[in-house]
């Protein structure tokens, strides 16, 4: 997969070892798992495949609602630290390692009633051609009416305000006390730095506004609703934004 991350062994091993870290458990918990399980019961959803599963906490927490989850994470290293964090939380949930690229070969069609896509993690995907492809993939998994969530960062609000640390206080999502750096590349390209010891870098492509919005609409979906920081609407000052997208 053509991801920002994805360039050295030692910088995938620095992520895993720093993300455990950089989860804000508790907002996560308060915040975004209840809005998750809401979008999930307003849909009837029963199965779900987090497709971006990071350490596990939403899977965790699904499963522990009465969710058939399966958590998925390219990240190696990520993903073993994910297998100990599901046995310690009880959480029975089938793991796997899939490119989202190849998602269309590794699942069976319509086999998801929702399909999570969080923690801006489609980005990570530097060419366009590339994130449609993931997005097809994504709704070719959904059951008919199935659900798609998916989020993406405010770039233009991380251009004005490049100390992420300082934006990340406003969101549920992360720890605001790791160290972050973030530099521009180009207008669609920024790297981010992360930690003191260890550290690690990542590349992400910085969707410009609406672009998001406009490639899940044209993949098909009958419906997308926009959320600003987890409120239905549109907020320029929003942290993150998020997508409800129905098949």
């Amino acid at each position: 997969m053509d991801q920002g991350y994805a360039d050295s062994i030692e910088n995938l091993k620095s992520m895993a070892e720093v993300w455990i870290h950089y989860v804000d458990y508790e907002s996560r918990q308060n915040q975004l798992v209840p809005f998750i399980s809401r979008i999930l019961k307003e849909h009837k959803c029963k199965r779900v495949l987090d497709a971006a599963a990071g350490i596990g906490f939403e899977a965790a927490c699904l499963y522990h609602e009465g969710y058939e989850v399966v958590a998925n994470e390219l990240n190696p290293f990520l993903r073993e630290r994910m297998k100990g964090f599901l046995k310690n939380k009880k959480a029975e949930v089938k793991v796997t390692g899939f490119n989202w690229l190849e998602f269309d070969k590794r699942f069976e069609k319509e086999s998801f009633d929702a399909v999570l896509c969080l923690g801006n993690s489609l980005t990570y995907l530097l060419n366009k051609e590339a994130q449609e492809k993931a997005v097809r993939n994504f709704y070719t998994l959904l059951k008919k009416e199935g659900v798609l969530v998916i989020d993406e960062r405010n770039y233009e609000l991380l251009k004005k305000n490049p100390d992420v640390s300082l934006i990340n206080r406003k969101s549920c999502y992360y720890n605001s006390s790791v160290r972050v750096k973030i530099n521009f590349l180009r207008e669609d390209s920024l790297i981010t730095s992360i930690g003191d010891k260890p550290s690690y870098k990542e590349r992400y492509y910085a969707f410009k506004k609406g672009e998001l919005l406009k490639l899940l609409k044209n993949t098909g979906f009958s419906e997308v609703e926009q959320y600003s920081d987890l409120k239905k609407g549109f907020d320029p000052n929003a942290v993150f934004y998020q997508y409800v997208c129905v098949k």
